[in-house]
């Protein structure tokens, strides 16, 4: 090749370089005068949405992206395209050399059109595509105020929808629930990180995905029994059900069946599972709870125990280390039982015999986010357990116990109180977090 050639085909490579500068940059010019209104604002750079500064400089380079930037003009194109022309979800195609995939470009070009709440919520809930749902939830991740994240992907926790999120067609499907707790828990995601969520956001979303699991399993164990399904299905009936709010932590109260929900009230489509509407005597007010959030009322034995609050069913695990690194150091069953803790890596499994004589038993773990499993008499009971007060000194007898707070492990020390009803099958199920 002579050498005019060379250079016509260098500065052609310059050109096409310029051109794909220059779209990219009309396209944020773009996203930045969209309508404000019902708009899903971004958090952070407006520029860069969060993305790795590599795939992001591939993606606004990309002949794929200029495409899409010329034809796709609106969020129902944009979502035709998804339809028609992802079959993955990773970020970089399969054999090429650093070529971003058609999910990630379609990704970034929506975050340049900007996407609304109703907009969002369409593409979450599509039926055509799991797709088209899979971008949105990416988009939720990458882009959108970490602080609304939880309340946007938690109804979508176990969707059953099967997707093929790798790139080899030979690996397994996933269901669309692992793919959205995937992106709540992991920050690696094929080869690029996903953005770093707040410590205390992430710390919530930990313990709020443990409960969701409980919720879940005792969803799957209600739906095998129909005795118990026929009983909440009466209007009328007595029950158990959770409720929380933001003064209150999530726990359980007696309640009255008002209603039983087969069909969604605003779209008439039929539920995979059925709601209940119930009604708190306690306090009055109205809730719509899942499957998973109704059981049965507890015998007047076990509630007149659990209102009791007897020393002799208290559990008193110590934890010492450094924020997320802590050890769980030791387990003390007061007065006539007997505690083995078993296992590591954030679970303990706590069982209670019949001795007289309490015993202390050590454990250790480096996950500081454990669910604690109790196996009182053959019988497994999950436990709340609440952090109720931390101290920065490394003696245990200068623990300070806060009523009802979250605490951090500053330094070296911390208490987590676990009342344990030995007469109750099931406790509502929470974590300990430092």
């Amino acid at each position: 090749m002579s050498r005019a050639a060379l250079w016509r085909q260098e500065a052609n490579v310059k050109e096409r370089q310029r051109q794909a500068e220059e779209t990219f940059r009309l396209a944020i010019d773009e996203g930045r005068s969209a309508p404000a209104r019902g708009q899903l604002r971004l958090h952070g750079p407006d520029d860069s949405f969060n993305l790795n500064p590599m795939l992001l400089h591939n993606i606004s380079v990309s002949p794929y992206f200029q495409k899409c930037y010329n034809k796709l003009k609106d969020w129902n194109a944009l979502v035709d395209e998804i339809y028609y022309e992802v079959k993955h979800m990773e970020p970089w195609t399969p054999g090429a050399v650093k070529t971003p995939s058609t999910a990630f470009c379609l990704l970034v070009r929506l975050f340049t059109l900007r996407c609304t709440e109703k907009q969002m919520s369409l593409m979450l809930d599509h039926i055509d595509s799991p797709y088209i749902r899979c971008v949105g939830f990416l988009y939720l991740r990458y882009a959108v105020d970490p602080n609304i994240v939880w309340s946007w992907m938690e109804p979508y926790l176990y969707d059953e929808e099967p997707v093929q999120i790798a790139a080899n067609p030979a690996k397994p499907e996933i269901t669309v629930g692992e793919y959205v707790r995937q992106l709540l828990t992991e920050m690696d995601y094929y080869g690029t990180l996903l953005p770093r969520l707040p410590v205390q956001i992430e710390r919530d979303i930990k313990v709020s995905l443990l409960q969701a699991e409980q919720i879940e399993d005792r969803a799957k164990s209600n739906l095998r029994d129909p005795s118990k399904m026929d009983h909440f299905r009466r209007v009328g009936s007595s029950a158990r059900a959770l409720y929380g709010d933001e003064e209150n932590p999530v726990t359980w109260y007696d309640c009255v069946v008002d209603r039983v929900l087969t069909h969604d009230d605003a779209t008439g489509e039929p539920l995979a599972r059925p709601k209940f509407v119930v009604t708190f005597p306690e306090y009055g007010n109205t809730e719509t709870v899942s499957v998973g959030e109704i059981d049965l009322r507890l015998p007047p034995a076990v509630q007149v125990e659990e209102e009791a609050e007897d020393e002799v069913d208290m559990m008193v695990i110590m934890m010492a280390g450094v924020g997320r690194e802590a050890d769980i150091i030791a387990a003390v069953a007061e007065s006539a039982t007997t505690a083995e803790v078993k296992g590591a890596g954030g679970i303990m499994t706590i069982e209670i015999g019949d001795g007289d004589a309490p015993l202390v038993a050590t454990a250790t773990t480096g996950n500081m986010v454990g669910a604690v499993k109790m196996i009182v008499g053959g019988v497994t009971a999950l436990t709340e357990m609440r952090c109720l007060g931390t101290t920065n000194a490394a003696d245990p007898e200068a623990a300070i116990v806060m009523e009802g707070g979250r605490g951090t492990c500053w330094k070296k020390f911390a208490v987590v109180t676990v009342r344990l009803l030995r007469r109750k099958a099931e406790i509502t199920l929470g974590a300990l977090l430092l």
